[in-house]
């Protein structure tokens, strides 16, 4: 029962860790953490106009 718990909690930690990676990389994770300088991205609604 351990090692499950401590399994979960490692794939846990690592999807994540990927999320704000990702979050990072569009510009998202650094809006949400209130950064000095946000790179908010244009809709694909907005991008077509």
């Amino acid at each position: 029962m351990g090692f499950f718990l401590s399994y979960k909690a490692t794939s846990l930690l690592y999807h994540v860790s990927i999320v704000i990676d990702i979050s990072r990389k569009e510009g998202v994770g650094s809006f949400a953490l209130g950064s000095r300088e946000p790179t908010p991205r244009p809709s694909p609604s907005q991008e077509g106009k």
